[in-house]
């Protein structure tokens, strides 16, 4: 199901950064279960480039963020709204951990 990382491939990371699939294999697996069954998110096609993009992102690797998008099954304005849901969550959940 969840098997597919042709976006890194399309991207040409999968030649250059050794080991970059099963982090985000993990993190989509880890994730998948947290969104709401009606969500459109739950879909692999849509999970996936969400993932690649976080994860580039934390380990600080260059990449055309309009070509993940292009070779992707998201647009811009869903992965924004990701990342806004996931930043609120993360806060909420750093607070309720405080308390």
């Amino acid at each position: 199901m969840f098997g597919t990382t042709s976006g890194v491939c399309k991207l040409g990371l999968a030649k250059t950064e050794n080991g970059l699939k099963e982090p985000i294999l993990e993190k989509v697996l880890a994730i998948h279960p947290f969104i709401h069954k009606e969500s459109s998110y739950r879909k692999a096609e849509k999970l996936v480039p969400i993932i690649i993009y976080l994860e580039l992102r934390l380990r600080n690797q260059a990449f055309d963020k309009s070509l993940l998008i292009k070779v992707s099954n998201i647009s811009h304005v869903e992965l924004i709204n990701f990342i806004t849901r996931l930043k609120h969550f993360l806060i909420k959940d750093q607070r309720d951990r405080i308390a």
